[in-house]
C-alpha cells in the first residue's frame, strides 16, 4: 500500500487532477481520523456520566453500557462495522 501512494504522490508532481485528488483523499482521512477521535472520547464521556450519575452499582451500569453497545452494533452497516475492525488494529 506503501508503495500505491508512493507513485501516486510522484504522479501528483506533474499531474495536476492527479495532486487534486490526492490532496482530497488525505484531507479527507484526516478529517474522518479526527471525527472517530472524537466520537470515541464522546462515548468516554458518556461512560463517564453514566458511572456518575447512577450509583446503583457496578453491575447495572455495566448492563446499561453493555445494551447500548449491542444496540449501536447492531445499527452499523457492514462497511462501519469493517473499518472499526481496521481502525482497532
Amino acid at each position: 500500500m506503501a508503495v500505491v501512494w508512493l507513485i501516486l504522490r510522484i504522479v501528483a508532481i506533474t499531474n495536476a487532477p492527479v495532486s487534486v485528488g490526492l490532496k482530497t483523499i488525505e484531507g479527507s482521512s484526516k478529517f474522518l481520523g479526527r471525527a472517530f477521535s472524537e466520537l470515541v472520547e464522546a462515548g468516554q464521556d458518556f461512560k463517564f456520566r453514566i458511572y456518575k450519575h447512577l450509583n446503583y452499582g457496578p453491575e447495572l451500569v455495566k448492563s446499561i453500557l453493555d445494551d447500548f453497545k449491542i444496540a449501536h452494533e447492531s445499527s452499523q452497516s457492514r462497511g462501519t462495522k469493517t473499518a472499526v475492525l481496521i481502525v482497532k488494529r
